[in-house]
């Protein structure tokens, strides 16, 4: 498996990319001169058809030469692509990632726009009839390796790409403008009833709190959310969901900012709906009867928040109901998305260590139940850096490198690192997982909060293949841009050093 930690500079590494129609992944090599990207490198992508397969030897072995001799920053990839998807014309919109048709064509695509080459070259068996791909030239050489060396070099020395200025552009921001192009996006309303606007604003708050700007912006929210669904007459519906419930997380955070005690009752309200049932091993409303990942956060968030505010056992008696429910983690630290769906979701670990982070956070340590929740938290980060894509990103599921790489559950794992290090949890064993995760994220936040393939809404799902081809976001996304927003905050809060 392709691990970070694995990564050794100025070579070839191999990796994964991708998959092919039936699912199986396609392979490749990476080669880097920096560990994290800084924006400075050349970058170029080899394409080499499968029919040429073996002469990637030889292909490793000469562009390694030329690639060692370049003296400025490099960066390039050589990848193995099934032969009829080099006959795909590429200015035809590819949409629907990554399932339904063409699924190569969009991981090839994908990986052109989030790789950023300033050339490319294909290597295949015939001409290649394309000019370019997302507007990066392409050099065609058919079978024959002094051609190829000879595009390698031209390549080395090739003007930038459009491509390649405009990521170098997102990475070289410091994590202030990367939480300035944030907040013009998410974090300064709430129209749904829902976590994935109130993570927001509650992550909206604390970066406000660390720039010591919190008094406008609680007076600037306050009048927003005072217009909005929250305020109204029984504001969670008749039955609400955890998610609905989570919506409002960052109510008593507003109220303590605004000296008022105006919206605690909010969350009271959000609390007060969790019930213990009557019956053995169902868990409290509204959690889904059956366990899932998405209600340790949901219930933490909520339960927590309460008791830290209250002092009030009953709250932390329920959430222990459902705590002491959740057998989800395996032997590998990760969780199944539920009993019923036994699978490694990306997301569905994300909501896990993010329900950890929020009980270890609110419930005291002397609570009978903190260690079992703590140990669960430790295991979790003993084993997930070596599921760590090279990228600092974590796949769509998580022990499948062919999957794609998820932008919200890198936030949100970021984001767990940072809490078990200021909760004195964890220690800077994860400041390498941290740092990868960010130099990940924020190559994929555009100057407009646009995001970068954040996992559709998903629910249990029936079979490995669905998760699978879980549709990708890319573009406006409250879920990923609040996330993205609540990493910011605990870097800033925590003051790590990412600039």
């Amino acid at each position: 498996m392709t691990t970070r930690d694995s990564f050794i500079s100025k070579t070839w590494q191999s990796i994964h990319w991708g998959t092919d129609k039936e699912l199986h992944p396609l392979s490749g090599w990476l080669y880097k001169t920096n560990l994290y990207e800084t924006g400075d490198e050349k970058s170029i992508l080899i394409l080499v058809s499968q029919a040429l397969e073996d002469s990637v030897p030889n292909i490793l072995s000469c562009s390694l030469n030329l690639l060692d001799k370049h003296s400025d920053p490099l960066c390039a990839k050589i990848l193995i692509v099934p032969d009829n998807s080099l006959k795909f014309d590429f200015n035809t919109t590819l949409s629907d990632f990554y399932y339904g048709t063409n699924i190569t064509e969009k991981y090839l695509y994908k990986q052109i726009e989030n790789h950023a080459p300033d050339a490319i070259i294909v290597y295949s068996e015939s001409e290649c009839t394309l000019d370019n791909i997302a507007g990066v030239p392409l050099l065609g050489c058919a079978s024959d390796s002094s051609e190829l060396t000879t595009h390698i070099e031209q390549s080395l020395t090739q003007a930038r790409s459009q491509l390649r200025t405009n990521l170098s552009v997102q990475i070289k921001r410091n994590l202030a403008q990367v939480i300035q192009d944030l907040a013009s996006s998410y974090g300064q309303n709430l129209t749904l009833v829902n976590y994935t606007q109130g993570v927001g604003i509650y992550s909206h708050l604390v970066i406000s709190e660390h720039l010591n700007d919190i008094g406008s912006i609680s007076t600037e929210l306050d009048k927003v959310l005072s217009t909005g669904p929250l305020s109204a007459e029984n504001p969670f519906g008749d039955n609400p969901t955890g998610a609905n419930l989570a919506s409002s997380i960052w109510a008593y955070d507003l109220s303590k900012h605004l000296g008022t005690i105006k919206w605690n009752s909010l969350l009271d309200e959000a609390a007060n709906l969790y019930e213990a049932s009557k019956e053995p091993g169902v868990p409290p409303k509204p959690c889904d009867p059956i366990v899932r990942t998405e209600d340790m956060f949901y219930s933490a968030a909520i339960l927590g928040r309460a008791y830290q505010h209250h002092g009030d056992v009953h709250y932390l008696d329920t959430l222990d109901v459902f705590f002491e429910m959740v057998d989800l983690q395996q032997d590998n630290g990760l969780f199944w998305h539920s009993a019923t769906s036994p699978y490694f979701w990306s997301r569905g670990n994300g909501f896990a260590i993010l329900g950890l982070s929020q009980y270890l956070t609110y419930v005291p340590q002397s609570h009978d139940t903190y260690s079992m929740i703590r140990d669960q938290f430790i295991k979790f980060f003993k084993h997930i850096h070596s599921y760590q894509d090279v990228s600092g990103g974590f796949h769509e599921l998580l022990d499948i490198p062919g999957s794609y790489l998820e932008f919200t559950s890198t936030c949100i794992i970021g984001y767990a690192a940072l809490r078990g290090k200021s909760l004195g949890i964890l220690d800077s064993s994860v400041d390498d997982l941290i740092t990868a995760a960010w130099n990940f994220v924020k190559q994929r936040i555009d100057s407009k909060g646009n995001i970068t393939d954040a996992c559709f809404n998903t629910g249990l799902q029936p079979d490995l293949e669905s998760y699978y081809l879980r549709p990708a976001v890319t573009g406006h996304d409250d879920r990923s841009g609040s996330m993205a927003l609540l990493f910011c905050s605990e870097l800033l809060r925590r003051e790590f050093n990412v600039d």
